[in-house]
């Protein structure tokens, strides 16, 4: 009797083997056949699933953008104080931890690659979307300081964060998980409203 496959969990094994690869080695490794090993399936196997290594790549970029998504879905759901949640937020989009530094290695690689790669749209404004969420959260909270300009925090937000993500993925022991989040929630303080 044929083994039935999931098809969606195989793409999904693909697309996480293709992670490790560009990780482990940069996206120019990532071919089709180091990728078919890697997942242990055959070439023709892997070209049934994604008939062309962009529609892999950009397959694999999506699905970690939905990732990091879920997880940011369920840290807004939990019952938190607004500054804690948001520091949570915030804090998985920097390489705080295993998983989130491989994303992290892997996402940059596609940033880079997709500077090069005609018809290969990043469409990576995902991070400015969730620094807007954080700062309408503190505006619904009425946390949000009334003298400042939401545009400009908006931007040393993403510029923070971008430069935590860079210096976390190649000084680790500097940038330690606490460290992260003492920086995240020492530049939250600095926009919010104290009573």
């Amino acid at each position: 009797m044929p083994k039935k496959v999931d098809h969606s969990k195989r793409r999904e094994q693909i697309a996480k083997s293709t992670w490790e690869i560009i990780s482990q080695k940069g996206i120019e490794h990532a071919t089709t056949r180091k990728i078919a090993e890697e997942t242990g399936i055959s070439q023709s196997t892997l070209r049934y699933y994604f008939p062309t290594r962009k529609e892999l790549l950009k397959f694999a970029m999506e699905l970690l953008k939905e990732n990091v998504g879920v997880r940011i879905k369920k840290i807004m759901e939990k019952d938190l104080p607004v500054l804690e949640k948001l520091v949570q937020l915030l804090m998985e989009i920097t390489p705080y931890n295993d998983i989130s530094r491989k994303e992290m290695e892997v996402w940059f690689a596609f940033i880079t690659h997709g500077r090069k790669e005609d018809g290969f749209d990043l469409n990576y404004d995902d991070v400015l979307k969730v620094i807007e969420l954080v700062l309408t959260t503190l505006e619904e909270n009425d946390l949000l300081k009334k003298n400042i300009s939401r545009d400009i925090e908006l931007e040393k937000l993403y510029s923070l964060l971008d430069g935590l993500a860079i210096h976390a993925l190649f000084n680790p022991e500097r940038y330690t998980p606490s460290y992260i989040r003492s920086i995240i929630e020492n530049h939250l303080m600095s926009m919010v409203v104290i009573d």
